[in-house]
C-alpha cells in the first residue's frame, strides 16, 4: 500500500489521493460501493499518475439520502469534480464496470471535458438493454442457495455480505477469489440507482473520446466487448486471461502491465 495517501474534499465529494502527477480519477463501480475496494489494487500506478479515487453519492462517506440519489446527479458529481481537477492539469479517468456509464454521460452532457486518457476496466454496456444482460448473465452463475444467502444479507441490511456472498461468481475460478475487501456496500443506493438509470444509448460517443483509451476486460467477464464495439475504432480492446470482472484483482501483474505500458506509451 502507498504511504502517501491524502484525504480531503473537492467541493462537496470526498475525494482520496494517491501519488502524484497529473490526477487519473478513478471511478468505482457500483451502484452502491465505494472506492475502497480499489486503493490496494491500483495504487501501485501512483509513479505514473495522482489517482484521485472519489465516492460517489450515497455512498462510502458521502451522505446523501437515497431519495435524492439519481444516475444522472452521479453523472453531474463527476463532471463538477473533472472540472475541478483540470485546473492547468490535464485529467485521465480510469472507470471499472458501472462507473463506465457515468464517464459514457459525461463526454455526452459537458462538452468542455477535454480529457488526457482513458482507462475502462470490465464496462458496462454502451446502452440499457446491454447493462441489464450483464446483471442476468451474473445472475445466472449463481446457485439458489447462494442467492437465498444474498437476500437474507440484504433484509439484515449487510451490504458488505451481499458482495462477499457473490463475489466468486464475478471472478474467473470461484474456488481461489481473491482477496477483494469492501468497505462499503448498500444496496439500496444500487435499487434507487437502477430505478432512475433511464432507457440510454452511448453508442454515438466515439468521437468523443480521446485518442488515448484502452477498454480492459477479463476473458470470463461478465462484460463482453461485443457491448461496447461502436468504439472500438477509437478504443483499443485488452483481454487479461483466466480473469473475470476483477482483472486488477485476478491477474493483478498482468493488469498493472497493460495499464502502466498504456499510461507511459511503452
Amino acid at each position: 500500500m502507498a504511504d502517501n495517501i491524502e484525504d480531503k474534499q473537492i467541493g462537496d465529494t470526498f475525494i482520496t489521493t494517491v501519488g502524484s502527477g497529473d490526477p487519473l480519477v478513478v471511478v468505482h463501480g457500483g451502484p452502491g460501493l465505494d472506492h475502497s475496494y480499489l486503493v490496494h489494487w491500483l495504487s501501485p500506478l501512483e509513479n505514473s499518475r495522482q489517482l484521485v479515487f472519489y465516492d460517489q453519492r450515497g455512498c462510502g462517506r458521502d451522505r446523501t439520502s437515497v431519495e435524492d440519489i439519481t444516475a444522472l446527479k452521479l453523472v453531474d458529481q463527476f463532471i463538477e469534480l473533472a472540472r475541478r481537477l483540470q485546473n492547468g492539469h490535464k485529467v485521465g479517468v480510469l472507470t471499472h464496470s458501472w462507473g463506465a456509464y457515468i464517464l459514457y454521460e459525461a463526454l455526452r452532457r459537458a462538452e468542455d471535458l477535454d480529457l488526457r486518457e482513458i482507462v475502462m476496466c470490465s464496462p458496462v454496456g454502451l446502452t440499457r438493454e446491454r447493462f441489464d444482460q450483464s446483471g442476468e448473465r451474473l445472475v445466472s452463475r449463481i446457485p439458489e442457495n447462494v442467492l437465498s444467502e444474498i437476500e437474507g444479507s440484504e433484509k439484515a441490511n449487510d451490504g458488505v455480505g451481499v458482495m462477499r456472498a457473490a463475489l466468486p461468481y464475478y471472478v474467473a475460478n470461484p474456488n481461489s477469489t481473491p482477496p477483494i475487501s469492501f468497505g462499503f456496500y448498500d444496496p439500496a443506493v444500487f435499487a434507487r440507482v437502477v430505478e432512475t438509470l433511464n432507457t440510454y444509448d452511448c453508442r454515438d460517443i466515439a468521437d468523443r473520446l480521446p485518442a488515448s483509451t484502452v477498454l480492459i476486460y477479463g476473458e470470463a467477464d461478465i462484460e463482453l466487448p461485443s457491448a461496447t464495439e461502436e468504439i472500438h475504432g477509437r478504443a483499443s480492446v485488452a483481454m487479461i486471461d483466466k480473469a473475470g470482472h476483477f482483472p486488477f484483482a485476478e491477474q493483478p501483474q498482468a493488469f498493472l502491465g497493460v495499464v502502466e505500458s498504456f499510461l507511459t506509451g511503452s
